[in-house]
């Protein structure tokens, strides 16, 4: 019985010590990423931003924030017409140019 009990708390262990370290190194993988699409905003936003009437964004929590496009994408002369969201951590902004 207490082989049994031992075995249940090493695999309990090694499930949650599996599951850290998952969520660690996918949170550093969004971090980067952000930081990433951060310092690459202005060619992004350029190029999403390009004279068309309206142009989709997809924002997630691996791009660029809702509020670096929406001030982006106001200083190239767009406003926001809809934002939808699709999941918890990620939506689409439709923007009309002004």
């Amino acid at each position: 019985m207490a082989v049994i009990v031992v075995l249940v708390v090493l695999v309990a262990a090694a499930f949650f010590g599996f599951l850290f370290w998952l969520t660690l190194a996918t949170s550093l993988l969004k971090s980067k990423t952000r930081k990433k699409a951060l310092s690459e905003a202005p060619t992004t936003l350029d190029a999403a931003f390009d004279g068309r009437d309206d142009v989709t964004f997809e924002v997630s929590d691996m791009t660029l924030p809702v509020g670096r496009v929406i001030s982006g994408a106001t200083e190239r002369g767009y406003r926001v017409k809809a934002q939808v969201a699709a999941t918890k951590t990620s939506s689409t902004l439709i923007f009309e140019k002004v």
